[in-house]
């Protein structure tokens, strides 16, 4: 067997095994099959993870609807928090809008309180699996620190606590050897054919 066919043969079986649990299993039920290790080696793994998560619902053909929304969100979080003061709209009242104001509401005091958040996030990110080649990459590392400042923003009761960048850590790890698996598939010319049947079991199984 060449290895076009058989990454296409493992793409297509695990493909199917995940529709088919999405349409019989219950959550519960997918959960003690990841633990009992099925998901080792699944190209699949990081979709799995994001229906544990409640990132995707249950009901797969609304996942394209739910990840156009999750990066809307973020795409405007993104611009409200890691924006300017410079251009950002101010006060107008200098006494409360300059870079040494104090002022609980100044722009440029909050803009400096979260460089230090930021400098700390950085510092942790440094630190995150030291022994992993993948997390020294300088491009892991600003995606981290930014996802975890904008969270510690967004969250500010929750703010950002040691031992989150871990956590985040282990979901990019998993989504990133989704997203390999799929690059390297396409460059062996396999990835047309496997979405191509991939379209076709989804519009077989949803009576479009």
């Amino acid at each position: 067997m060449t290895e076009k066919p058989k990454v296409y043969s493992r793409y297509y079986e695990q493909w199917n095994i995940l529709l088919k649990q999405m349409l019989t299993f219950t959550k519960s039920e997918m959960k003690t099959f990841a633990t009992q290790g099925n998901l080792r080696g699944n190209s699949f793994r990081s979709i799995y993870w994001r229906v544990f998560l409640e990132c995707f619902p249950t009901n797969f053909k609304h996942w394209s609807a739910a990840l156009e929304k999750s990066r809307k969100n973020y795409t405007s979080l993104h611009e409200e928090i890691l924006g300017d003061p410079r251009s950002a709209q101010i006060s107008g009242d200098l006494q409360i809008d300059n870079p040494l104001s104090l002022h609980e509401k100044s722009t440029w005091r909050i803009y400096f309180s979260n460089q230090e958040l930021l400098s700390k996030i950085r510092q942790d990110v440094t630190r995150t699996y030291p022994e992993l080649k993948f997390f020294t990459s300088e491009r892991i590392r600003r995606i981290m620190t930014e996802l975890l400042f904008i969270y510690a923003l967004q969250y500010p009761h929750i703010s950002y606590k040691q031992g989150m960048h871990e956590i985040l850590g282990l979901i990019i790890y998993a989504f990133s050897f989704d997203f390999e698996a799929f690059k390297n598939a396409e460059e062996n010319g396999v990835l047309k054919y496997v979405f191509f049947i991939f379209y076709s079991n989804v519009v077989k199984t949803t009576n479009f």
